[in-house]
């Protein structure tokens, strides 16, 4: 009678069988498909933020602004935030909401130093947040 190690030896040699003799294809991958074409890196996009009510997601324009687009059209919705209007801000390079999304707060004046950064923070709500 076989024991259970020897049971379980079958079945994954049964499982890997499948998979490696699974594949209907006569292309063959190579070290380039993976590393030269990135042919099976996953598609995605950097620099937005979503937004809570899900119909909307907010970049960073130029630097200097905070736009709120919408997910259905991509079209700008609203300019939520202009560093150029507040002269405490030269730019905007991070950029957080609060939960609710009531406040905006965006670091300023930031010196990296070791495991971190130091910097001043701007918290507030802009005139046009509503638009």
């Amino acid at each position: 009678m076989l024991n259970q190690k020897s049971i379980y030896s079958l079945l994954i040699i049964i499982f890997l069988n499948g998979l490696l003799y699974g594949q209907e294809s006569d292309r063959k991958l190579s070290v380039a498909d993976f590393w030269k074409t990135y042919t099976f890196t996953p598609k995605s996009v950097s620099g937005i933020r979503s937004m809570n009510d899900g119909e909307h997601y907010t970049a960073i324009r130029n630097g200097q602004q905070i736009v709120k687009y919408a997910y259905e059209t991509g079209e700008e919705v609203a300019v939520l935030f202009d560093a150029t209007e507040d002269s405490l801000i030269r730019g905007i390079r991070f950029y957080t909401f609060s939960s609710d999304e009531s406040k905006l707060l965006i670091p300023t004046q930031i010196k990296r130093i070791y495991r971190g950064f130091h910097g001043n923070l701007f918290c507030g709500k802009p005139s046009r947040w509503n638009d």
